[in-house]
């Protein structure tokens, strides 16, 4: 599943390029708007067994590398990989984990300082890293920006027997008061849509991949509509929630989806979902 499905004609190359030019250019504002990327980040890493002691962990679409420092301490004799579509992204993982800002393209490239986290600038739909590499696996709402299946197909491939992977992402009632106030101001605006539960379980199942997961839903209060495009913006996932075929709005429209934003609540609904995925042992 694309991470949207509009019927824009954006070749995969190109919402790809896009999608990475996004979160580059968000990379010095990000950590200022991800208090809820930090909260689902935590949650997300309690549920990792305690009693593992894993060889190689990836913390898959890094971003600014709150997960990566966390899994460091973690995990402090592994090989840390931190992997990321950005390269801006990459380098704040470097500052944060206090590393040479040495980013490659492939695990085990040639070059440079070896060091416990190794900084892998590449496209988690093609992961640049030997099949059953990985035990451990983390990925922190990153996923839904990816084609679901490709990832899947991915994570079983590069996964050892017996291997994990810790994923949360957004589910499709996400912004749903968001997109409600922008079908009633433009009607034929094309909203970005999360993968449901079933379908992410279907897509697990179909690559060989066991699957645990649940669900939490997160209502917050915005001052306005600006507030929360702020916030986006800060993120990156603006561009990538505004689907190329979208016309802009025009500043009557955004002043009136504004107000129905204020009308309905000023309220946002983030629906989260936390999903272990087990490679069967031999």
């Amino acid at each position: 599943m694309a991470p949207n499905s509009n019927s824009s004609t954006e070749t995969p190359t190109a919402l790809r390029t896009r999608i990475a030019r996004a979160f580059a250019r968000s990379a010095s504002s990000y950590d200022q708007h991800a208090s809820l990327q930090r909260q689902v980040a935590d949650q997300l890493l309690i549920q990792l067994p305690r009693a593992l002691a894993p060889a190689v962990v990836v913390d898959m679409g890094a971003g600014t590398g709150y997960c990566t420092a966390l899994l460091q301490q973690r995990y402090p004799t592994a090989q840390l990989i931190a992997l990321d579509l950005a390269e801006p992204m990459l380098r704040a993982v470097a500052q944060r984990c206090a590393i040479p800002a040495q980013p490659k393209e492939r695990y085990g490239a040639a070059g440079g300082v070896a060091q416990a986290v190794q900084l892998l600038c590449a496209d988690a739909q093609q992961l640049p890293l030997a099949t059953a590499a990985v035990e451990l696996l983390v990925s922190s709402l990153a996923v839904q920006w990816c084609d679901l299946k490709a990832v899947l197909r991915e994570l079983a491939r590069v996964l050892r027997p017996g291997g994990s992977a810790y994923l949360s992402t957004f589910g499709p009632s996400t912004l749903q008061e968001l997109r409600a106030a922008l079908r009633q101001v433009q009607p034929n605006y094309q909203a970005n849509q999360f993968a449901s539960a079933d379908t992410i379980a279907h897509l697990a199942r179909s690559v060989g991949l066991g699957l645990q997961l649940h669900s939490e839903l997160v209502v917050r209060r915005y001052d306005s509509l600006l507030a929360l495009q702020a916030e986006l913006r800060g993120l990156g996932a603006n561009t990538v929630l505004q689907a190329s075929a979208n016309p802009s709005l025009t500043p009557q429209r955004w002043q009136q989806l504004g107000q129905r934003f204020v009308a309905q609540g000023s309220s946002v609904s983030w629906e989260l979902y936390y999903v272990v995925l087990q490679k069967p042992a031999l």
